[in-house]
């Protein structure tokens, strides 16, 4: 029988390896949420951004229909909003 240092994965070296092994494949679990966090936040800031423009020009269009401003400030606004 075999007891002690010389057991498992090589001793006592091997199980200081497994602990590295654990400790990085936490950190890296980490990284990788943080990760996609961002992409995330990233995502849903232009859809939001691309919903303001959206709605600018339909509120512009409403404007335009009903008479309140004329061809050229609709145009006007219009590039200046995009």
């Amino acid at each position: 029988m075999m007891y002690g240092w010389n057991t498992g994965m090589g001793g006592f070296g091997g199980g200081l390896l497994s602990i590295l092994i654990i400790i990085g494949a936490i950190v890296g679990i980490v990284f990788l949420v943080q990760w996609l966090i961002s992409i995330n936040k990233q995502s849903s800031e232009r859809s939001s951004e691309n919903e303001t423009q959206q709605s600018a020009e339909e509120i512009l269009k409403q404007r335009y229909a009903r008479g309140e401003i004329t061809r050229e400030e609709f145009q006007k606004i219009l590039e200046e909003i995009k």
